[in-house]
Formats: structure tokens, sequence, C-alpha cells
């Protein structure tokens, strides 16, 4: 038993330290979002293209896990989000009644490809593909 006790020790320290490695992450996420702003550059729905209904919008992601969808420098419409670096997606939520095309954005989106500056993704709702494209300002 005196033999397994450092092993088991062992274990929870490298459990307790991929956790922690797992917060940072997700930190780094959100701080890499925290006070951006961003505009969709390409959105589609299936075979629709929705380019042109997200032009006037930007995004602003706030540290309070809330977006601002702002159009003609007012703020239309706050949702909320959530990055998860680990399964690499980000939730993001507007109210069913915010003005079209908002609430196509309310879904988890898989993060197909990122940078600094650029993001792309995906989701399938209702069977539908929905493909995103999304720019730093």
């Amino acid at each position: 038993m005196k033999r397994i006790l450092p092993y088991f020790t062992a274990l929870i320290l490298l459990l307790g330290c991929k956790k922690a490695k797992e917060q940072i992450a997700e930190q780094a996420a959100g701080s890499f979002l925290d006070g951006t702003e961003w505009k969709v550059t390409a959105f589609s729905e299936g075979s629709n293209n929705l380019d042109g209904a997200f032009q006037p919008y930007h995004f602003r992601f706030n540290k309070n896990n809330t977006v601002d969808a702002i159009r003609s420098n007012a703020t239309e419409a706050t949702g909320s989000w959530k990055a998860d670096v680990v399964a690499r997606t980000i939730e993001s939520q507007f109210n069913a009644t915010a003005a079209h095309p908002l609430p196509l954005l309310s879904t988890r989106w898989n993060i197909t490809k990122n940078t600094l500056t650029t993001l792309s993704a995906t989701a399938t709702v209702s069977g539908v593909v929905r493909t995103l494209r999304m720019e730093k300002l």
C-alpha cells in the first residue's frame, strides 16, 4: 500500500495540472476576444450566401462574456458568448427577437481555422450547415 501512495499522489498532481492548464488556455482564449471588435466577412447557411446581411454589423466581445452587435455606431443588440479552447468552440447567443440576421449566430460554433486576426467556424443547425468567417477590426 505504501508503494502505491506516491504514484497515486503523482497522478492527482498531474490531473490537477491538466485542469490548471485548461483553465489558463480558456482564459487565454477569452483574452484573445475580450475587448476586441470583429466583422463577419462570410456567412452561409446551406447553399444560401448571407454575407450581405451581416455587412452593416461589427461585433464587440466584452470581458463579461457579452457581445454587442453594433450597427451605424450604435449597439443594436447584446448577446452572450463563451469560448472553449479545449473543444475549439465558441458559443454565442442572441435573443430570438433580435433583428435578422443576428439570431443565426446563436449556436455552438466549431472553430475550423483561426489566426490572431481571422476566425473560421462551422455549425450544423437542424441538419443545415452554417459557415462563418470573421476578421478582427
